[in-house]
This record gives C-alpha cells, structure tokens and sequence, in this order.
C-alpha cells in the first residue's frame, strides 16, 4: 500500500470513528483496522491508541486477543511500564482460551526475549521495561 492510499484510507477509517452513531462492534473493529494499519505505516503510537480505543468495543474474544497481543509486545511503543505488557498479555491470553482458538494463543505468547525480563522486572518494578531491558544486558 502505497502512502497516499494509507492515508487516504486512515483517514476515511477515522471519519467514521468520529461518528457517535457508529454501532459499538463495528467502532472496535474499524478502530483494530486502522491501529494495525496505522502501526504497519510506520506510527507505531498513533495505532497502538486507535487498538487501546477500540478494545472496549470488540465483540468477539477472538478479536480481543488478537488486539491484546498487539497492546502486550513492548517493542514498538515504549514508555509502558513492564506490568502494563504483563497484564495485556495475561488478558491476551486469556481472551484466546475464552476464543477457542489455540492459533489465537499462540500468537499472543510472548517471545522468549521477554521472559527473561521477568526475573529482572521483579526487583526493577518502578522503572519503564526499556530501562529494565537496557540494565539486563549491561550486567550480563
């Protein structure tokens, strides 16, 4: 998708989610759309707001897991504390059970760099999950 298109279409996708009359299923699933479309066209932050506004909305469990998954990896927005990743994934995964959808789950695991943070993020609780990481690598 060319840049002009993506932001054609972002910006259609957020005129409609400007409408109050916007049935609520249909507002979370434009919101996912446009936070995943948004995050694929380079504005990480941008989409990562749109799929937090769109999550109260979605209907389906497998639909909040999807966009759960995407709220519990750190690597694209920082400035979340660690426990704000550990709770989405533990809604993520949760939604993904409720879903039925083993596929769902597995795409909500999270990546084997992060557990180790774990550990590190029990005595680090107060500092954001970038100043965790960076601290993990250095006394290695």
């Amino acid at each position: 998708m060319s840049h002009a298109s993506g932001w054609l279409k972002s910006s259609v996708l957020e005129r409609l989610l400007a409408d109050r009359r916007l049935p609520p299923g249909a507002r979370g699933e434009l919101g996912l759309v446009l936070g995943r479309m948004l995050r694929q066209q380079g504005e990480a932050s941008r989409g990562y707001v749109e799929i937090e506004r769109a999550l109260p909305y979605l209907r389906t469990p497998r639909r909040r897991a999807q966009a759960l998954a995407v709220l519990a990896a750190p690597d694209t927005v920082v400035g979340r504390h660690v426990d704000y990743h550990l709770t989405r994934c533990a809604e993520a995964e949760a939604a993904a059970r409720e879903s039925g959808s083993s596929s769902s789950e597995r795409g909500c695991r999270w990546p084997h760099a992060m557990t180790a943070i774990r550990p590190a993020h029990l005595t680090h609780r107060h500092r954001p999950i970038w100043s965790t990481i960076s601290r993990s690598k250095s006394t290695r």
